[in-house]
């Protein structure tokens, strides 16, 4: 999927579905066990795509006109 420190939010957020929904044989059959992995193995990913996607967002608010900024505020 790319490297660890350029994953995007989406690409974090559909890695953590897929270990869960979708675990290798060897893992356990029970659906707490599995999120608790995947969330132990994702969670400093998740974070690091959280500010870099609000940094990303940040940044596009603030190189357009009043009006970009109305409407990132409203979606």
């Amino acid at each position: 999927m790319g490297s660890e420190s350029s994953m995007t939010l989406y690409q974090v957020l559909n890695r953590l579905a897929y270990d869960i929904f979708f675990p290798e044989p060897s893992t356990s059959n029970f659906l707490l066990k599995r999120i608790k992995i995947s969330l132990a193995q994702n969670t400093l990913l998740l974070l690091e795509a959280s500010r870099k996607s609000f940094r990303d967002l940040f940044l596009y608010t603030r190189q357009g006109s009043p009006f970009r900024a109305i409407f990132v505020i409203t979606t």
